[in-house]
Protein backbone atom coordinates (compact mmCIF):
# COMPACT_ATOMS: atom_id res chain seq x y z
CA UNK A 1 0.00 0.00 0.00
CA UNK A 2 1.63 3.30 -0.79
CA UNK A 3 1.82 6.16 1.22
CA UNK A 4 -0.54 8.44 -0.43
CA UNK A 5 -3.30 5.63 0.08
CA UNK A 6 -2.41 5.55 3.65
CA UNK A 7 -2.40 8.93 4.22
CA UNK A 8 -6.34 9.09 2.46
CA UNK A 9 -7.35 6.79 4.92
CA UNK A 10 -6.21 8.17 7.74
CA UNK A 11 -7.54 11.49 7.29
CA UNK A 12 -11.10 9.67 6.66
CA UNK A 13 -10.64 7.89 9.96
CA UNK A 14 -9.96 10.44 11.42
CA UNK A 15 -12.56 12.69 10.20
CA UNK A 16 -15.32 9.45 10.68
CA UNK A 17 -14.08 9.66 14.42
CA UNK A 18 -14.69 13.60 14.57
CA UNK A 19 -18.09 13.01 13.31
CA UNK A 20 -19.13 10.52 15.70
CA UNK A 21 -18.47 12.88 18.36
CA UNK A 22 -21.11 14.85 17.16
CA UNK A 23 -24.85 13.88 18.16
CA UNK A 24 -27.36 13.55 15.15
CA UNK A 25 -30.31 15.46 14.47
CA UNK A 26 -33.25 13.19 14.70
CA UNK A 27 -34.05 13.92 10.89
CA UNK A 28 -30.54 13.27 9.73
CA UNK A 29 -29.88 8.93 10.33
CA UNK A 30 -26.54 8.83 9.47
CA UNK A 31 -23.26 10.75 7.70
CA UNK A 32 -20.65 8.91 5.25
CA UNK A 33 -17.71 10.23 4.47
CA UNK A 34 -16.24 10.07 1.02
CA UNK A 35 -13.14 10.92 -0.13
CA UNK A 36 -12.70 13.51 -2.96
CA UNK A 37 -10.97 15.86 -5.10
CA UNK A 38 -12.51 19.53 -5.89
CA UNK A 39 -12.88 21.33 -8.92
CA UNK A 40 -9.06 22.62 -7.98
CA UNK A 41 -7.48 19.49 -7.66
CA UNK A 42 -7.07 19.54 -3.87
CA UNK A 43 -7.50 16.50 -1.78
CA UNK A 44 -11.30 17.23 0.16
CA UNK A 45 -14.10 14.85 1.71
CA UNK A 46 -17.63 15.08 0.73
CA UNK A 47 -19.77 14.13 3.86
CA UNK A 48 -23.05 12.62 2.89
CA UNK A 49 -25.81 13.74 5.06
CA UNK A 50 -28.74 10.70 4.80
CA UNK A 51 -31.93 12.19 5.78
CA UNK A 52 -34.43 9.99 7.14
CA UNK A 53 -37.47 8.83 5.01
CA UNK A 54 -40.36 10.87 5.26
CA UNK A 55 -38.47 14.24 6.31
CA UNK A 56 -39.19 17.40 3.98
CA UNK A 57 -36.03 19.15 3.13
CA UNK A 58 -38.09 22.29 3.14
CA UNK A 59 -37.49 25.54 4.98
CA UNK A 60 -38.58 24.22 8.56
CA UNK A 61 -36.09 21.85 7.82
CA UNK A 62 -32.86 23.62 6.35
CA UNK A 63 -32.08 26.12 9.22
CA UNK A 64 -31.60 23.21 11.51
CA UNK A 65 -29.38 20.89 8.94
CA UNK A 66 -27.06 24.13 8.17
CA UNK A 67 -26.22 24.72 11.88
CA UNK A 68 -25.58 21.02 12.27
CA UNK A 69 -23.41 20.16 9.36
CA UNK A 70 -21.78 23.62 10.06
CA UNK A 71 -20.83 22.13 13.59
CA UNK A 72 -19.38 18.44 11.75
CA UNK A 73 -17.83 20.84 9.62
CA UNK A 74 -16.31 23.03 11.69
CA UNK A 75 -14.85 19.67 13.88
CA UNK A 76 -13.12 18.73 10.49
CA UNK A 77 -11.48 22.21 9.75
CA UNK A 78 -10.23 22.63 13.20
CA UNK A 79 -8.39 19.62 13.06
CA UNK A 80 -5.19 18.86 11.82
CA UNK A 81 -7.25 17.25 8.29
CA UNK A 82 -6.09 19.26 5.03
CA UNK A 83 -8.98 18.45 3.72
CA UNK A 84 -12.11 20.68 2.91
CA UNK A 85 -15.29 19.13 4.03
CA UNK A 86 -17.97 19.22 1.56
CA UNK A 87 -21.95 18.70 2.51
CA UNK A 88 -23.99 16.15 0.25
CA UNK A 89 -27.63 15.75 1.49
CA UNK A 90 -29.56 12.27 0.23
CA UNK A 91 -32.69 10.31 1.12
CA UNK A 92 -31.45 7.00 3.40
CA UNK A 93 -32.45 4.09 1.73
Amino acid sequence: MSTAIDSEQLDKAKAEELISTVPLIPEVESIDVELYTDNTGDPSFQLIFHVRQGVSVDREFMPRFLKFSAAVQTKILHSDINRFPYTRIVKAA
